[in-house]
């Protein structure tokens, strides 16, 4: 049995009996057990409990925007490395069409106008080849896509 004994404890009562040959009582055995602590876990285990299914929706929504924002990141590094490589292979590119350039200037500068044709074909040569795109290995750098895998002996 429980019995409030002040405001906000608790205690615990058992008094069994002890009978006689006859049945009657001659004693009693009494006990009194402050029981407060576990009450207040009682009731904190009891609230855990009721609020336990809004925490769990609350991680789960967390979770899920932390999970986009990973997305999100990770899309964006993928731009960056295919920006990046975009840039470099155009910058290549350009390096090919004023390097030639620059020599037939030099050439020109010079009066050695015989080797003027090599220049300006190798100019023209680099604006019309298509830069080496190379997506797929920008793409395998940021996550995207895995490069094909090759066996190899180790004999």
């Amino acid at each position: 049995m429980r019995k409030p004994r002040s405001p906000g404890r608790c205690a615990v009562i058992d008094a069994p009996d002890q009978a006689d040959a006859q049945g009657r009582i001659t004693r009693w055995f009494g006990t009194n057990t402050d029981v407060a602590a576990q009450v207040v876990a009682e009731a904190s285990l009891r609230e855990l409990n009721e609020t336990l299914e809004q925490r769990v929706v609350e991680e789960v929504a967390e979770r899920a925007v932390a999970e986009e924002k990973l997305r999100q990141s990770q899309k964006m590094e993928a731009v960056s490395q295919l920006t990046g490589g975009l840039a470099h292979d155009f910058n290549n590119l350009l390096q090919d069409i004023t390097g030639s350039l620059e020599l037939l200037q030099a050439h020109f500068a010079q009066g050695r106008l015989s080797e003027a044709d090599r220049y300006i074909n190798a100019a023209q040569g680099a604006a019309k080849r298509p830069p080496r795109l190379r997506t797929g290995c920008w793409l395998s750098r940021a996550g995207r896509r895995s490069t094909p895998s090759r066996s190899t002996s180790t004999a």
